[in-house]
């Protein structure tokens, strides 16, 4: 048993062709209900402003970003309506040789928005995101960003 020929395994499958990935290059894009699970590859220097779509989808639903070029832009993700809260961490990860990594939670009060606008945040490419729904008002985050410098949080209340 293998492989070969008749059993309809596809060996020149690539990433795209088996997951759902969406090449971003506005500075502006809103989060379809339909991107459940999707991984969204953000390929525009100059920044992005992602939105998350409402909390009313249906609990699990989720979806990816992953830092194709590095921001020299601001790199934001926001909920949809304010009062929409993420909840989790993230850790920065300084590519520096003298620094370190640091972890970032959320204060589960006020944090509605990341806000990536300087290279200490991490705006590198290979930076990423996972957010979660696990109902209304509560998203949950998790992720890994590059830095160039001492590691500091994008959490932000706007």
């Amino acid at each position: 048993m293998g492989f070969g020929r008749g059993s309809n395994f596809k060996s020149r499958s690539t990433a795209r062709d088996i997951h759902k990935v969406t090449e971003v290059t506005a500075a502006t894009y809103a989060i379809g209900e339909a991107e459940n699970g999707h991984t969204l590859a953000l390929n525009r220097a100059g920044g992005i402003t992602l939105t998350l779509p409402p909390d009313t989808l249906p609990v699990g639903w989720n979806i990816k970003m992953v830092v194709l070029t590095t921001f020299t832009g601001t790199w934001k993700i926001a909920t949809a309506a304010d009062g929409d809260l993420m909840f989790g961490a993230y850790q920065v990860v300084s590519v520096a040789a003298a620094q370190e990594a640091d972890v970032f939670a959320a204060d589960a009060d006020s944090n509605d928005n990341i806000v990536i606008d300087a290279d200490n945040k991490g705006r590198l490419a290979g930076s990423w995101f996972e957010f979660f729904l696990m109902g209304e008002n509560e998203w949950v985050v998790r992720g890994e960003t590059y830095c160039t410098a001492t590691p500091t949080t994008g959490w932000s209340d706007s």
